[in-house]
């Protein structure tokens, strides 16, 4: 089997995919009058990438090959996995919008510089990317089919409970000799961690572009805010 290479179909035509279904499920549901439908829809994508983690995680458990320095579910697109689909069925805009920052700010880089090995038709090849596209596909059809308002409270609470987390894997890392987050060391395949330098710099680099992204993430939600505000002044 042939190994993955970055930037070529094999790395595009999976996003492209899940993109499409992503467009074709949110016209379906914009159409649809049932909430409980459009609520539905959000859960089986969650579930669907849930579902796959865990099968992973299963299968690995059963050859023997489960290591708790590599598979537990501590790295943040996993955790979120978990989470994503509780906080659907339960309709918590709060941890919603979170979950926007979380997953378009640290699974996008996942999808643009993966961390992988083996290529199509792999479970592992598949696994990474219907989670990681699959995360953001549910994410954002959340935020527009729900219509969900990112706020700067939203940003700000996002980016504070980061800090826990990132202190809690590094002292988990310590103690089993693992690198969840690469707080310990960066990925062995390129990433824009690159660009920060050696430990512990490139985890302070890393946490300005958490910040930077953030920013950038509210930024349609503060311009269609102020496009409705003017909006209102004018018809006034």
């Amino acid at each position: 089997m042939t190994s993955f290479e970055p930037f070529t179909p094999q790395h595009y035509v999976p996003i492209l995919f899940l993109i499409l279904v992503t467009g074709i499920l949110v016209m379906f549901a914009k159409k649809s009058q049932s909430h409980e439908v459009k609520k539905r829809i959000g859960l089986v994508m969650a579930l669907i990438t849930w579902g796959i983690m865990f099968a992973g995680s299963v299968m690995k458990m059963v050859d023997g090959s489960y290591s708790i320095q590599l598979d537990l579910p501590l790295f943040m697109c996993r955790l979120v996995a978990w989470v994503l689909p509780v906080a659907i069925f339960f309709l918590n805009r709060k941890w919603l919008k979170v979950l926007y920052f979380y997953v378009l700010a640290g699974t996008i880089q996942a999808v643009i510089s993966p961390d992988l090995e083996q290529t199509f038709p792999s479970y592992e090849y598949i696994r990474y990317f219907v989670l990681h596209v699959g995360l953001i596909s549910t994410t954002i059809y959340m935020v527009i089919v729900f219509q969900l308002k990112i706020t700067w409270k939203d940003l700000w609470f996002s980016f504070l409970i980061a800090q826990p987390y990132l202190l809690i894997l590094m002292g988990i890392n310590k103690v089993l000799g693992s690198n969840y987050g690469y707080t310990m060391h960066k990925p062995p395949t390129g990433s824009v961690l690159d660009f920060f330098g050696p430990w512990p710099w490139y985890i302070l680099g890393a946490e300005l572009l958490m910040l930077i992204s953030f920013l950038l993430l509210i930024t349609p939600f503060v311009i269609r805010r102020k496009l409705l505000l003017t909006s209102q002044d004018i018809e006034k």
